[in-house]
């Protein structure tokens, strides 16, 4: 692989940069930016205010990327990211879907959530034939 990768940056240099749409034909580009990379945290205050202040309850939809990537170079996420989600007010009781392609960390987080958490599901994403390999291995343990 050729390229600038997420695990080559620190928070501090990840945060000086500003979103912009990666698919812009398909969602337009009025947003890009205009906003900061923004850690889970804040993502999850922010969807806990807007639902405070529209009476509503959101949902979230966190997407693992490249789960077995990072897992093989110690810095599985599964772990963190349910540390982050039930650390949360909002996220122990709102509805999330822990999305991924690969196979292995939904595995191991049905393993870890149990009957506990009845609001956070998985969804294990499905893209076209030619591109659809789940990956089958367990994330590193953290």
């Amino acid at each position: 692989m050729e390229g600038w990768f997420s695990e080559g940056f620190t928070l501090a240099e990840l945060r000086t940069l500003y979103a912009r749409e990666r698919l812009p034909a398909l969602r337009g580009t009025a947003h890009d930016g205009r906003y900061r990379l923004a850690t889970l945290e804040e993502l999850i205050d922010r969807v806990a205010a807007e639902a405070a202040a529209r009476g509503r309850i959101v949902g979230l939809a966190p997407e693992i990327k490249h789960g077995s990537h990072f897992a093989a170079r110690g810095l599985a996420m599964e772990d963190r990211l349910l540390d982050v989600l039930l650390a949360h007010p909002y996220t122990r009781q709102a509805p999330v879907a822990i999305q991924s392609f690969e196979v292995g960390n939904l595995r191991y987080l049905r393993s870890r959530l149990g009957p506990r958490h009845p609001n956070i599901r998985l969804l294990q994403l499905l893209g076209h034939r030619s591109n659809a390999r789940p990956t089958s291995s367990r994330p590193a343990a953290t």
